[in-house]
């Protein structure tokens, strides 16, 4: 058992105890705690990386817009918290640091030219994919799936709005963070579509395997289930 998933029994256990509840509503408490210590966690492990690269900024945005897309349109999940957690913090360091290095070469066209393509891209593979389960997380019901669809699409329609107002600012106050802020979003709406597509899934198991070997090899995590 994970560390994260002890931390939560134990606090579900020790409320329960004290207001004398169900084994229904501890199994929901444990749940609840689950999610906000998986959740303060990975805000951690990304903002230690992002402190340590000089993308703290950068990192979150792409984080932020990479969870609140996942969170309806699904994909692939890793077979541990901390994997999780250090692999989604990796990928939005890494994609912060492109953006920081490549930023300075891209102009107000291109950056239109590249949100243009981003989101036509976007729209597709969520159309043609999400939402994508995994074996932890199967999704049954037809109903939920349009539901989960529709509400991927929504968040994607949210998200070029705040493109558009930010382009606007962008042209009014000239401000260069604003293309970058652009760019953070474009990069994590990329690479959350792509992990919904089939290869995008298979190279993300490819990785999270990758990274259970290197940390059983070198005195990580053992004997594993599916809990993120």
């Amino acid at each position: 058992m994970f560390f994260i998933e002890k931390l939560s029994n134990s606090l579900s256990l020790k409320i329960s105890s004290y207001l004398n509840l169900s084994e229904d509503q501890k199994e929901i408490i444990a749940y609840g705690a689950f999610n906000l210590i998986q959740t303060i966690w990975c805000i951690f492990v990304v903002l230690l990386l992002g402190v340590i690269f000089s993308v703290t900024a950068k990192a979150f945005i792409i984080s932020f817009v990479i969870s609140i897309l996942r969170k309806y349109s699904g994909g692939a999940h890793s077979s541990s918290p901390n994997r999780c957690a250090l692999i989604g913090a990796i990928v939005s360091v890494g994609l912060a640091l492109i953006i920081k290095y490549t930023s300075i070469y891209i102009n107000y066209k291109i950056v239109m030219a590249i949100g243009v393509s981003s989101f036509l891209l976007a729209y597709y593979i969520i159309y043609k994919y999400a939402p994508v389960d995994s074996t932890a997380k199967s999704i049954i019901k037809e109903v939920t799936r349009q539901k989960m669809k529709k509400k991927s699409f929504f968040v994607l329609n949210a998200l070029a709005t705040v493109v558009i107002v930010i382009l606007i600012s962008y042209l009014i106050i000239g401000l260069e963070f604003l293309l970058i802020t652009v760019n953070c979003i474009y990069a994590g709406v990329l690479w959350q579509v792509i992990t919904l597509t089939p290869k995008g899934c298979l190279a993300l198991l490819k990785i999270d395997i990758l990274f259970k070997y290197l940390t059983e090899k070198f005195g990580g995590e053992n004997n594993e289930k599916q809990n993120v």
